[in-house]
């Protein structure tokens, strides 16, 4: 239509609306006529902004001759759509793109998803979630599986024991009045399941309570072909455990699992076995005081760790020591090592390392006297130590100290009692016992004669056993008697010793018989009778 547009009744629209409707895009040329007719849908309420719908117009074929012939369809809300006249002709103007608005009433709609990707493992568990359009705010749901109601009134439904080509779906019932297609049902989720081995069994064998570095105990599977293994400390993979046996190798104490897996990759976790391993004490040894000393002279002490419910066993090389089952013990034999045994309230034990003890030998110290050690004054004996190699001495009078008698004999000339010191070249020493030397050159006289009769007894002091040397004046005698007495004058012992020219040299031996104490030796040579005396040590 060509010329000046007539008058156009505006029901809700805007110039510029009515430029969308302008199928010729002209804007200086909208629809025109003279008695136009607007519109709307009924139960719509408009016309207005958001409810705008063109249902009928007059059209002309330039000879002003005017038809209404419009087709129209059953509009389908939010879906634009093309509006066209009857046997549309080219002068006649096409409206596209008029979109029909939501009606009153909504559809209600449900779709379902999965959190997985199928096919899943049997015993994967899966949860399907229910997204629902038009669903109001308190819709309801209804899953099934293969059919039959399962699950809750839940946007949600999981399981773990779907099996394969299981269909699951859900019935959503909208809580909007008056909602279309109510309740809704949501698309079908086929289930794709493979196959699982079963939950294997693990069976400890030996106990599963132990002390760390003692284990006895094998944990194992059945062996099944096709299967794989791995085993779980904890919740760790333990690094090459993939065999059905697993002999646990820690120092603490965990849970041990293990997992199956067959061909398809499908796996099964088996339950925890726990495992108790119980710590070791720790055993350690201090020493107080050196160790290394002379024998006899031991000032070490040695001490183990200390703590609550503690027990020890002490031992002498790899040898445990009777009774040493105290926190300390203190080495009395020869050089060897020692170590101790901790056993804690768990009955787990330790042994120490081993403490080395050196205990050096003392050196011998005796007195070999080299004459008679009874003799007149004026007259001496000489003293002889015992000797080796590295020794040194030191020469007593009683308990005190001889200055400068440091050889390793001595010449005694003092009726005394002398003792020596011998020290080795470890510094250990020994004090000898000591020996008496007499002046006793006149105890006794040969009656009415000229020449005086010695008698010698040596060593003196001695244990019983000595050396008798006599020289009397009668050189006819064959024989001479000998009688010990003691201080009570009891005779205790008794001999006739064979003499020489009148010289009599012998070593009488009484023994053990003597006690300790002083005696007294009763020469009876003829008529002749000559004393001496002796003491016992």
């Amino acid at each position: 239509y060509a010329g000046t547009p007539g008058s156009v009744t505006l029901l809700g629209f805007t110039a510029a609306e009515l430029n969308v409707l302008d199928n010729i895009s002209n804007a200086g040329n909208l629809i025109a006529t003279s008695n136009a007719s607007w519109a709307v849908l009924g139960g719509a309420s408009g016309p207005a902004p958001a409810n705008k719908v063109l249902i009928a117009q007059f059209t002309t074929n330039g000879t002003f001759s005017f038809k209404l012939n419009l087709q129209l369809g059953t509009p389908t809300p939010g879906v634009s759509q093309n509006y066209v006249a009857e046997n549309p002709t080219g002068s006649e103007i096409l409206f596209p793109g008029l979109i029909y608005p939501a009606p009153s009433n909504p559809t209600a709609l449900v779709s379902i998803a999965s959190n997985v990707s199928f096919p899943v493992c049997q015993g994967t568990s899966v949860t399907f979630t229910a997204t629902p359009t038009n669903g109001g705010a308190t819709p309801s749901y209804q899953w099934k599986k293969n059919g039959v109601n399962v699950g809750s009134n839940s946007p949600t439904y999981t399981s773990s024991t779907l099996a394969n080509n299981n269909e699951i779906k859900c019935i959503m019932t909208s809580s909007i009045p008056g909602a279309l297609n109510n309740p809704a049902t949501s698309n079908a989720i086929i289930a794709g399941i493979l196959s699982a081995p079963s939950v294997p069994q693990v069976t400890a064998t030996g106990p599963t309570t132990y002390c760390s570095g003692t284990n006895l105990c094998t944990l194992s599977t059945p062996t099944t072909p096709g299967l794989s293994y791995q085993w779980i400390k904890g919740s760790n993979p333990i690094a090459g455990a993939t065999n059905a046996v697993y002999v646990p190798t820690s120092t603490s104490s965990s849970n041990y699992k293990v997992i199956v897996t067959n061909s398809l990759g499908c796996s099964k976790t088996s339950s925890a076995t726990a495992i108790t391993v119980n710590k070791n004490p720790t055993a350690t040894v201090t020493s107080s005081g050196p160790t290394t000393f002379c024998s006899g002279a031991n000032a070490c002490t040695l001490t183990a760790n200390a703590g609550a419910g503690l027990s020890y066993q002490w031992f002498k090389g790899s040898n445990p020591l009777a009774n040493a089952t105290g926190i300390s013990y203190v080495p009395t034999s020869s050089s060897n090592s020692y170590k101790v045994r901790v056993t804690n309230a768990n009955g787990c034990t330790k042994t120490s390392s081993s403490t080395a003890i050196v205990v050096n030998p003392l050196p011998t110290a005796t007195i070999t006297p080299q004459g008679p050690t009874t003799f007149c004054a004026g007259d001496s004996v000489i003293l002889q130590a015992s000797s080796g190699a590295g020794l040194t001495y030191q020469w007593l009078q009683g308990t005190s100290v001889i200055s400068g008698a440091t050889a390793s004999s001595y010449t005694a000339k003092l009726a005394r009692t002398y003792k020596v010191t011998v020290t080795n070249a470890n510094g250990c020493s020994k004090t000898s016992k000591g020996l008496k030397t007499t002046i006793n050159c006149r105890e006794g006289e040969l009656a009415g004669a000229e020449q005086i009769a010695q008698l010698e007894l040596y060593p003196n002091p001695n244990d019983g056993n000595f050396m008798v040397h006599y020289s009397g004046s009668n050189e006819n005698s064959t024989s001479i008697t000998l009688h010990i007495v003691d201080m009570t004058g009891r005779m205790v012992h008794s001999e006739t010793i064979e003499t020489m020219d009148g010289t009599l040299s012998a070593r009488v031996s009484p023994g053990s018989s003597l006690a300790a104490g002083i005696y007294f030796v009763r020469l009876l040579d003829g008529e002749n009778e000559v004393v001496g005396k002796f003491i016992v040590e």
